[in-house]
């Protein structure tokens, strides 16, 4: 009886992991694929506006299709409360730069803004990560150290000091005409490093724990899906944010 009740788990295991596989590969293709949308710049106005909502679709789709199974196979609370917020963060960054680029284009101040709003989940999401890798194998009611906790202050100063960079451009350098029109040129500024270098630490940070957490006790194997979902997230961004054709000085 023990014996076949744990070629049943086996069984049921390998089903699992087949399961797992065959979904990172699908997300690996649709990453790949609104990648090479992005190269085709249409001319025809109707065309680029169906490529860009259909990348919108697939970037949408893949994000509420993770929430729904965070929801439902996280059992640890707070590392689920982490992980939805994480994917909250993603939706807000995909629909404030669709926004951007189809409605907000050439309309300055708001342009800017938008723009701005980008390292709202920039700045968190490493941290959020960096605190549900905290949790893995504690209790459920486990929270991270108050000195993780406490890393929220200077990430928020960061945001807040982009927000808030057409008072005093310390963290992007703008050029404007002679007629006080934003040229669509701007210079990186002390800020902008502070804030991404500030976002690297949080993410290696992040990578680091989940390293240590993914190791088998006792051995030197290493659980890879973890490290696996963090490096397709890798991927999605830098797909993401490569722009073929991005405006004059802007990104």
């Amino acid at each position: 009886m023990i014996f076949i009740w744990s070629e049943a788990i086996g069984v049921e295991q390998k089903a699992q992991n087949r399961k797992v596989i065959s979904i990172t590969i699908l997300v690996i293709i649709l990453l790949l694929l609104t990648g090479a949308l992005r190269t085709f710049n249409f001319v025809n106005p109707v065309l680029h506006a169906l490529r860009s909502l259909l990348i919108f679709f697939i970037y949408i789709g893949m994000l509420v299709a993770w929430g729904v199974s965070i929801e439902q196979r996280v059992a640890h609370k707070r590392v689920r409360n982490y992980l939805l917020a994480t994917v909250a963060l993603m939706l807000f960054f995909i629909i404030v730069r669709t926004v951007k680029f189809i409605f907000l284009a050439g309309n300055g101040t708001w342009e800017r803004l938008a723009w701005y709003s980008y390292y709202i989940p920039i700045m968190l999401i490493p941290l959020l990560v960096l605190w549900a890798a905290l949790c893995i194998g504690n209790p459920g009611d486990y929270r991270p150290e108050r000195k993780y906790r406490l890393l929220l202050i200077p990430t928020i100063i960061l945001i807040l000091g982009i927000l808030t960079n057409e008072f005093h451009q310390t963290a992007f350098i703008l050029y404007f005409d002679v007629n006080g029109y934003w040229e669509d040129q701007y210079r990186h500024n002390i800020l902008y490093y502070a804030a991404v270098g500030w976002a690297m630490v949080l993410a290696l940070a992040a990578i680091y724990q989940l390293y240590r957490k993914s190791r088998i006790p006792g051995t030197n194997k290493i659980i890879w899906l973890p490290l696996a979902l963090l490096g397709i997230a890798v991927i999605y961004t830098i797909l993401y944010n490569i722009d073929p054709f991005p405006p004059p000085g802007f990104s």
